[in-house]
C-alpha cells in the first residue's frame, strides 16, 4: 500500500522544506484520525508491560505531526516513566506525568518513539528536522528499541543518509 516517492537526489535541507509544506497541507481531521490508528499500531508492536523508561516526542502544534499523546497516556498507565524533550508543548487530554530529558542525562530507555518527516522503509532511516537530536539520542541508547512513526505518504526511496544517521528498529506508518 505504501507508494514510495522516487526523488532525484536533493540535499536534506531542500527535501525537508518540501516535506514540511506537504505535511502542512494534510487535513487536520485526517491527521487526528490517523494519529489514533498509529497509536493502536504501536500498541500492537510494543509490550508496555516491559517498558520501565521511555522517550516519546510530543507533537509540534500546527505541524500536522503524528500525535502520540494517547500512547504516552497508555504507557504511564502501565507504569512506564515517560520522558520528552519539549516541556513547552501542552499535553492536552493526557494526564500523564512527563519528565524532561536532555542528552547526557544518565537515563537508559527501554523504548524511544521517534518523529519523522520522511522515512525509507527499506533502510529504516528517517529524516527529521536536521538538528541531529534523535541520531545522538539513539547512538547513546543502543539497548533501547527505536520506533519511528510517520504518515505513509512520506515514504521516500533512497532517502539521503549521512554517516551519523541511525537506522530505526521499527517504522510504523499509516
Amino acid at each position: 500500500d505504501i507508494v514510495l516517492k522516487r526523488i532525484t537526489y536533493m540535499d536534506k535541507t531542500t527535501l525537508r522544506k518540501r516535506l514540511l509544506i506537504s505535511r502542512k497541507e494534510l487535513d487536520n481531521a485526517d491527521v487526528a484520525k490517523r494519529s489514533k490508528v498509529l497509536v493502536e499500531m504501536v500498541l500492537g508492536k510494543v509490550d508496555l508491560s516491559k517498558i520501565e523508561k521511555m522517550h516519546c516526542f510530543l507533537p509540534i502544534i500546527g505541524s500536522n505531526e503524528p500525535d502520540m499523546r494517547q500512547f504516552i497516556q497508555y504507557a504511564t498507565e502501565f507504569g512506564a516513566e515517560v520522558f520528552t524533550t519539549n516541556p513547552n508543548v501542552p499535553v492536552t487530554k493526557v494526564d500523564a506525568v512527563i519528565n524532561n530529558y536532555f542528552l547526557g542525562d544518565e537515563i537508559q530507555f527501554d523504548l524511544i518513539i521517534v518523529p519523522m518527516l520522511a522515512y525509507d522503509p527499506v533502510t529504516k532511516h528517517r529524516l527529521g528536522f536536521g538538528g541531529g537530536f534523535y541520531d545522538r539520542l539513539l547512538a547513546s541508547q543502543p539497548e533501547a528499541v527505536s520506533v519511528g512513526v510517520c504518515f505513509k505518504e512520506f515514504a521516500v526511496e533512497n532517502l539521503p543518509v549521512e554517516p551519523t544517521d541511525i537506522a530505526l528498529d521499527e517504522i510504523i506508518a499509516m
